[in-house]
């Protein structure tokens, strides 16, 4: 017998193929995000929300989405009624402006509680939606932009300093 190994005796090595099982990777979802339909959450426990009504709601959403790459953060937009949006911001940062008359903050103080319908990222979720989702990139969407945004284009001079 020949003592050198045969090129057959070799592990073979094939390119690692993707498994019939395998599912693509989820899409970023928070956990105050429901797995389908929709669920009411509290504001100011995992969101605070800016609530701003039809047209003027997605001029501002509009804008936001442009400024920001489309990546404004979570807007939720209702399909019936006064077709509110809602602006979600992080916890207890919405507080800290003086936001035009019509546009209601909902956030976590006693004066301000309120509770948001927030849909499931796919499915049938009507009559909510998505004008855009949450990101990695954008969990949230920027108060302060969304402030400056919005008075920009109401006229609304804002206060040198937040509230």
């Amino acid at each position: 017998m020949n003592p050198e190994a045969a090129p057959n005796d070799e592990p073979a090595t094939y390119p690692a193929a993707a498994s019939p099982h395998a599912h693509p990777p989820l899409p970023y979802r928070p956990d105050w995000v429901p797995t389908s339909g929709h669920q009411l959450s509290r504001t100011g426990v995992q969101f605070d929300a800016v609530r701003i009504a039809g047209l003027r709601a997605e001029e501002v959403a509009d804008e936001l989405a442009a400024e920001t790459g489309d990546a404004a953060g979570p807007i939720i937009r209702e399909a019936v009624g006064q077709r509110w949006m809602y602006f979600l911001c992080p916890p207890s940062s919405a507080a800290g402006y003086r936001w035009p008359p019509g546009i209601m903050r909902l956030g976590g103080t006693s004066t301000s509680v309120g509770y948001v319908g927030v849909p499931a990222l796919h499915g049938d979720t009507w009559p909510l939606a998505w004008y855009s989702r949450p990101s990695e990139r954008a969990p949230f969407v920027d108060p302060e932009l969304l402030y400056t945004t919005l008075c920009r284009l109401v006229g609304w001079r804002p206060l040198k300093e937040p509230c």
